[in-house]
C-alpha cells in the first residue's frame, strides 16, 4: 500500500484510540458464531444497507444462509470472523472463511458514525497482519471490484458467476429469465 494510505491509517487508529479503548477480537469456535453474526447483522442493518432496504438481516433466507456457512465453517476450523471494538462496542466486523491457504472475505460491516475514523479499514489492517504472521498464501476480497479494495490491492482478480437451477419449471422459467 501507498505510503500516503499507511500515513492515513495510522492517524486514523490515533483518532479511534483518542475515542475510547480498543481492541481487536477473534469468534473462530461453533460457540462464538451467533454472537459474533448477531453483531454483524446489526452492525449492518445500522448503515446504508438497513436504510436502503437491502441489509442482510431484512432478508431471513440470507440469514440463513450466512449463519449456515459460518457454522460449517466453525466447524472446520475455516471461520475467520474479526471484530473491532471501542469501549467493548462492535464497530467493525469482518466475516472471512481459511480454505487452502486462502484468506476468503465475504462480508464486512462498520459503524457509519465513525467514518472518519476508517474502522473497516483499520479492522482490514489487522485482518491482513494476522494472514500474513499465519503464513496464508493468499487473500481473496470476493465480489466486485470496488474502490476501498484498491487502496489493498491495486489489481482487481475478476470472478465467475456460476448459475445453479433445478431441472423443473421454476428453474427453467429463471433460467430463461436470466439468461
Amino acid at each position: 500500500v501507498s505510503a500516503k494510505f499507511r500515513s492515513n491509517l495510522r492517524r486514523r487508529a490515533r483518532k479511534l484510540h483518542e475515542a475510547g479503548a480498543v481492541a481487536v477480537e477473534r469468534a473462530d469456535r461453533p460457540g462464538d458464531v451467533d454472537g459474533a453474526l448477531g453483531e454483524f447483522l446489526a452492525l449492518e442493518a445500522r448503515g446504508w444497507k438497513g436504510a436502503h432496504g437491502t441489509a442482510i438481516s431484512l432478508d431471513r433466507a440470507l440469514v440463513g444462509f450466512y449463519a449456515r456457512m459460518a457454522r460449517d465453517a466453525a466447524r472446520r476450523g475455516a471461520l475467520a470472523v474479526r471484530v473491532l471494538r471501542l469501549d467493548g462496542r462492535a464497530v467493525a466486523v469482518h466475516l472471512g472463511i481459511v480454505h487452502r491457504g486462502v484468506y476468503y472475505f465475504p462480508k464486512t460491516a462498520y459503524d457509519e458514525a465513525l467514518g472518519h475514523a476508517s474502522p473497516g479499514q483499520l479492522l482490514q489492517r489487522e485482518v491482513l497482519a494476522e494472514c500474513e504472521a499465519s503464513g496464508l498464501s493468499g487473500f481473496d476480497f470476493l465480489g466486485p471490484d470496488m474502490e476501498w479494495k484498491r487502496d489493498w490491492a491495486p489489481s482487481h482478480a475478476p470472478h465467475d458467476w456460476l448459475y445453479v437451477y433445478r431441472p423443473s419449471l421454476p428453474g427453467s422459467v429463471m433460467h430463461s429469465l436470466r439468461h
